[in-house]
């Protein structure tokens, strides 16, 4: 069940209709019976969005070469950079996660750097990569 939180009338029902549905399917994959419409956070501001085409355009700009790569060559860069956005950068839990040594965790986020010529020490560059992946989970979703 999705609740939402503002009043729903005829102008907004369509929309209201796609967010909730939205959060329906949110919510059987966190695991959740009751969701409310607040815990969707940033998806919040994508589903106001009326052109997917622009989330999908962001999304390949930022993880299509790595995803390009990983197929070609069977290397697992987005799976490396996606473990240290979400561990905050810390590569001995990036290491332990993706069954690497900590040396090869520096040096795939090296390649992963020259590659996209962005900076992991970029707090700008991590939150664009980061949001990526946060529009992938939402456009695999809709």
């Amino acid at each position: 069940m999705a609740v939402g939180d503002e009043e729903t009338v005829v102008e907004n029902l369509w929309e209201k209709y796609r967010d909730l549905s939205y959060l329906c399917r949110w919510g059987r994959q966190k695991g959740k019976n009751i969701c409310q419409e607040e815990e969707l956070g940033i998806s919040r501001l994508w589903l106001s969005i009326g052109n997917i085409k622009k989330l999908e355009k962001y999304r390949e700009k930022m993880l299509g070469e790595l995803e390009r790569l990983d197929q070609e060559t069977g290397s697992e860069y987005i799976r490396i950079l996606k473990c240290y956005l979400e561990t905050n950068g810390n590569i001995g839990e990036v290491a332990t996660e993706c069954y690497l040594h900590r040396n090869t965790v520096s040096y795939h986020l090296k390649k992963i750097a020259e590659i996209t010529g962005k900076t992991l020490n970029s707090t700008k560059d991590r939150s664009d990569w980061y949001m990526a992946y946060q529009i992938d989970g939402f456009l695999g979703l809709i």
